[in-house]
């Protein structure tokens, strides 16, 4: 049914679901298509629906798949949005119109635009970026005369969002993209680079403010400001004894560490907001970001900045030691080097998707497929990998057919040194060269990064290897080298602090060295990464290790001495 707005109709949805009365009263819908002025009616084709029936009990409860259990529900006979099948063309999407108001309801309409390949020809927009929280609709909005279950979180943005004199469009996924759809799920995911690319600015919303919030943002902009005056060619060089110092850090303008202010920027940085993986294309995309929490805002530049600033002056250290190991800056600099890859590699034609994989494995996400997914707008072969925007495919089937890919594209084997232990996966069908991405892969060889210079065994030799698509065997040519002697019962800690680390290494080559089976230079050069150049034999002071007392170890077995071949 079209919805006619004006007369009698429009009273009974004012009545029934609290929309309040058009600015016009004609019967035609594309009069609202009009934003601001500046948006041709060409540009916006209205969405009209259809309503679900009142009297449907079952269907009028479920949304998208979700039972719907309305916190404070609309009063009256409420009826659910029903989305309309978006165009065939392929840069269609929609926006929606947050109606201005003050009142705790919102009120919304949706459009259908294209966005085209110029940004001169579509309705200007803000994006939204946020976390979705909890997948439980506690509210709701009014949208087109009908109602649309949200989060809590995507309410209280919404209000933040709204405008209270003029009506504002915005991208918004879970209100822009019917997700019950797979299909259209699938399509609208592959241009979510191209939407975060074309809006006005991206909107980063961390969530509601709480009582470190104001503090938080007013020691970013402190920190900014201070070290632009501290050091104006950006080269400041303090240490991690910096922040305890409270002359020096006077001498900036700043408080010294422990304080409300450092505590405040220490829960900012715990936000789940930075964990979530998709905000890392949305921001990297986007040429103008902005970050709110609540009524508090910032350029995104600016939380940046001080995030590396605390990373590169080991301040990070003292937040963590003071407020725990949940505050982690890194996430932030994770997206800001991701940023500056991406616009360095190729006039910002993106990243390899391996790169990708191994620099974002710690973020998070509700689907597990969208650990690939949420990359494949940043990489450089875009719609080479459009495929793999498919929500239909089981999660093991993606993981497979995207290891085995770039393995064979790039000819390199970088990802077989993402693979997790065994005790670490979730999915345990996959083939053991198929890292599972949907967990961190939390131990690493000497705790070094995959991607690491000094891996390197093979050197010059070129790799091969032969794969072909849905097998789970992975064909590769290799030398013989050396026969395993031990293996350890338990992965090493790379948690444990570098004192507890050594002290695990040499519980298991202890043995070996009494024996004589390796000798004292390869113990010492592997527990260094070789850093030692070319020295033969081993320096003196690495002579202690075979003379190390050995009490440290447990008490049982530290090594299976049957782990041969």
């Amino acid at each position: 049914m079209k919805i006619r707005y004006g007369g009698t109709f429009s009273r009974i949805l004012e009545k029934r679901v609290g929309v309040p009365p058009r600015i016009s009263q004609s019967a035609s819908p594309m009069i609202f298509c009009a934003v601001n002025g500046r948006t041709p009616l060409s540009q916006i084709r209205y969405s009209t629906t259809n309503a679900i029936k009142a009297d449907d009990h079952q269907e009028r409860h479920v949304y998208n798949g979700h039972h719907v259990e309305l916190s404070s529900p609309p009063e009256g006979d409420w009826r659910l949005y029903r989305y309309n099948e978006l165009s065939p063309r392929p840069f269609a999407i929609r926006l929606v119109e947050i109606l201005p108001g003050e009142t705790e309801a919102i009120h919304c309409l949706i459009h259908e635009t294209d966005l085209g390949n110029h940004t001169s020809q579509h309705p200007t927009f803000d994006a939204l970026s946020y976390e979705w929280g909890s997948e439980a609709f506690e509210t709701h909005i009014c949208c087109d005369g009908m109602v649309i279950p949200v989060t809590q979180n995507l309410h209280s943005a919404l209000r933040h969002l709204r405008n209270a004199t003029t009506r504002r469009l915005a991208w918004i996924d879970a209100l822009c993209i019917n997700q019950a759809d797979v299909l259209e799920r699938s399509r609208q995911t592959a241009l979510m680079s191209h939407i975060f690319r074309c809006a006005r600015q991206v909107v980063a919303w961390l969530g509601a403010a709480d009582k470190h919030t104001e503090r938080a943002f007013s020691l970013i902009e402190a920190v900014s400001s201070s070290i632009r005056s501290y050091a104006p060619g950006g080269s400041f060089k303090g240490d991690a004894r910096t922040i305890w110092d409270k002359k020096a850090m006077a001498k900036m303008n700043l408080p010294r560490c422990p304080s409300p202010e450092w505590e405040a920027l220490a829960r900012l940085f715990e936000r789940q907001y930075f964990r979530r993986l998709w905000v890392v294309q949305e921001l990297v995309v986007s040429p103008n970001a902005v970050v709110w929490c609540g009524s508090f805002s910032l350029g995104w530049a600016q939380v940046e900045h001080v995030a590396s600033l605390i990373i590169s002056t080991g301040w990070m250290r003292a937040l963590q030691e003071l407020y725990g190991v949940t505050v982690r800056p890194s996430f932030i600099q994770t997206i800001r080097n991701c940023k500056l890859h991406f616009h360095e590699t190729r006039g910002g034609s993106g990243m390899g998707l391996a790169f990708l994989l191994c620099s974002t494995r710690r973020f998070q996400t509700s689907d597990p497929r969208d650990k690939i997914i949420a990359l494949i707008g940043l990489t450089r072969d875009a719609e080479k990998y459009s495929n793999l925007t498919n929500y239909s495919r089981s999660i093991a089937e993606l993981y497979l057919e995207v290891t085995g890919e770039l393995i064979l594209a790039d000819q390199s084997l970088l990802l077989l040194s993402s693979v997790e232990d065994q005790s670490d996966r979730r999915l345990q069908a996959l083939p053991s060269w198929v890292p599972d991405y949907s967990v961190w892969r939390q131990r690493s060889i000497l705790g070094l990064p995959i991607r690491h210079s000094r891996y390197g065994a093979a050197t010059a030799i070129p790799t091969t290897a032969r794969w072909s698509p849905g097998s789970f065997d992975l064909h590769v040519d290799g030398v013989c080298h050396d026969q395993i002697e031990a293996v350890t019962m338990n992965s090493l800690d790379n948690s444990a602090t570098a004192h507890k680390f050594v002290l695990q290494c040499l519980g298991l080559s202890d043995p070996l060295l009494r024996r004589g089976t390796v000798t004292i230079d390869s113990i010492w050069r592997t527990l260094i990464g070789n850093t030692g150049g070319n020295t033969y034999p081993a320096p003196e002071m690495y002579r202690i290790f075979p003379k190390l007392p050995v009490s440290f170890k447990r008490k049982e077995k530290p090594f299976s001495e049957d782990a041969h071949g």
